[in-house]
């Protein structure tokens, strides 16, 4: 489970933001299914962020997504604070910490251009007066290991040292170093994604492709009231397909090919007496359901695998009931895998003290500099424990709401 995120110098982000999902000890008593104890630490089920457009709610986002492609090994493309000049040129930094089987890990760098400056990782068992050791720390091309990561250092020849744009770690793991892949399959299940940016349809496709994942996808859909009676693929030519969004890209000269497109069916009346199933097309859905579609397999999949669902924008498209409906989902005992779910939303409907805990509620705004600041509401003080939280927020007690003016609008004549 993530317990602690933190990010320094990262596209609207200038000094370190750090998001956590430790709960908070003034809170104990709010909501106990929204949180766990595990061993030494308590932390939260879901987290929700707010803040006007282009406050920095993607950038925390993406700052995620960022170290989880990094540690894996993937292409990445680092943007630093530019409305500072002093740090144009000061490296990334992103920390981590996460609770893994019984070990607390603490790992982080520091990125400037594509060379890595620093890297080090610590580790303590998650169990009372256990003492915090250091694993390794690098600097540059220069590497330091302790205690049991010296026997994975060893299994990297001098031939086949870190370049200086691959973490340490990720090239660790590949050598088959037990901690290094332990915290390396971690960050597989650190799953972060942007609804505006990526295109979830064809993950939930796979589920639908394997019968009893079907099944499930077609109960969470039912479940928030849509008319679905079941889900099934049919193989059609693309020039048949209705909205481009089922073809996973765009294809021409296509008359050869084949591709699966994804139908609901509906049941069908006469006089008020069941005759048979109707099939739509997905695209042919509106565009709530075609949203809880797209995202029904990333959210099946994290309460399987007790992943840390990461999505911006995750409501998009959804009722304020759906969105509760999906919160308390991760908040109940259907949970046992422990996964969490922390998302970016302008819904203040789900505002209220019966979904979240003060210390699941996050604020992203900027200040007069451009730099996106972080903070949960439970460290505003004088917040009441009966407090009407959207009607506080869209008041402007908690901060993070946009500021504007009178809109200028003209017919384009001239005055």
């Amino acid at each position: 489970m993530l317990i602690k995120f933190s990010v320094e110098n990262y596209r609207s982000i200038k000094d370190e933001v750090v998001f956590t999902m430790k709960a908070a000890s003034k809170q104990s008593d709010a909501l106990p299914d929204n949180h766990i104890v595990l061993g030494e630490v308590n932390l939260l089920k879901s987290a929700v962020m707010f803040g006007a457009n282009a406050s920095g709610k993607s950038s925390v986002i993406s700052a995620m997504s960022t170290m989880r492609k990094m540690v894996e090994g993937e292409k990445f493309s680092l943007q630093p604070f530019k409305f500072d000049v002093d740090f144009i040129e000061k490296p990334t930094t992103f920390k981590v910490e996460f609770l893994c089987v019984d070990t607390i890990y603490k790992y982080g760098f520091s990125v400037k251009d594509k060379t890595i400056v620093e890297e080090w990782l610590f580790c303590k068992k998650n169990k009372p007066r256990s003492k915090e050791t250091q694993l390794f720390r690098r600097s540059y091309q220069e590497f330091e290991n302790f205690g049991d990561f010296q026997k994975e250092a060893d299994l990297i020849k001098k031939s086949d040292i870190t370049k200086d744009s691959k973490l340490y770690l990720s090239v660790v793991s590949e050598f088959n170093g037990q901690i290094s892949k332990q915290i390396v399959g971690w960050f597989e299940i650190f799953n972060t994604t942007s609804s505006v940016n990526n295109n979830l349809f064809h993950y939930t496709l796979k589920k639908v492709e394997n019968d009893s994942q079907r099944k499930r996808v077609v109960d969470l859909m039912r479940s928030v009231d849509f008319g679905i009676a079941d889900l099934f693929l049919n193989t059609v030519k693309p020039v048949d397909i209705i909205g481009r969004d089922n073809i996973s890209g765009y294809i021409q000269n296509t008359e050869d090919i084949e591709v699966e497109q994804i139908n609901t069916h509906h049941h069908q009346y006469q006089d008020k007496k069941f005759v048979g199933f109707e099939s739509l097309p997905m695209a042919e859905e509106s565009y709530g359901t075609r949203q809880l579609f797209e995202k029904s397999g990333a959210i099946i999949e994290a309460l399987d695998k007790g992943e840390v669902l990461v999505i911006d924008e995750m409501d998009n498209g959804f009722h304020t009931q759906m969105t509760k409906a999906i919160i308390k989902l991760f908040n109940s005992d259907k949970n046992t895998k422990n996964a969490q779910l922390i998302f970016a939303s302008h819904n203040t409907n789900i505002l209220t003290q019966d979904v979240f805990r003060r210390d699941q509620i996050w604020m992203v705004e900027k200040d007069i500099y451009g730099s996106t600041q972080l903070y949960s509401i439970a460290e505003i003080k004088g917040i009441r424990k009966d407090a009407k939280l959207e009607k506080g927020y869209l008041a402007g007690e908690y901060g993070a709401m946009p500021f504007i003016t009178d809109l200028d609008y003209h017919n384009g004549e001239e005055r």
